[in-house]
């Protein structure tokens, strides 16, 4: 599995660090009474623990699916990033941080992992899988 990994860093990288990302937040989210962020991370997760080895077309599916679902969730940030800096509603710290140019970096960098991976979810470009 590790061989694996490291032989397609095109599709796994982005696949792993986006899922750590969701997994961290959701964690924080729980903390404060959300579950929801890691409920979603931890299904994606296990679906494609799941399928990993089992079933290669439907691992990239959920790997598609979860690109898909990162790229809406980073351009509905990009959006309300926007639309705070036209009305500036937020006045809040935590708000306002997370719809700065720190969340737009990290919304930038979610999107770019979402199109890698809706790009690269096809069985032929993956090397040497089992």
């Amino acid at each position: 599995m590790i061989d694996i990994i490291r032989s397609n860093k095109v599709i796994f990288l982005p696949l792993i660090l986006s899922l750590l990302f969701f997994i961290r937040k959701g964690i924080q989210y729980a903390l404060i009474g959300s579950y929801i962020p890691v409920i979603v991370s931890i299904i994606f997760v296990v679906s494609l623990i799941l399928t990993f080895n089992s079933r290669k077309s439907t691992f990239f599916l959920v790997s598609k699916i979860w690109g898909i679902v990162v790229i809406i969730w980073a351009m509905a940030r990009v959006f309300i990033s926007v639309m705070n800096n036209i009305t500036a509603v937020f006045d809040e710290y935590h708000l306002s941080t997370q719809f700065g140019i720190l969340g737009l970096l990290v919304s930038a960098i979610m999107v770019l992992f979402g199109i890698i991976l809706v790009k690269n979810s096809k069985s032929e470009k993956i090397k040497d899988w089992l």
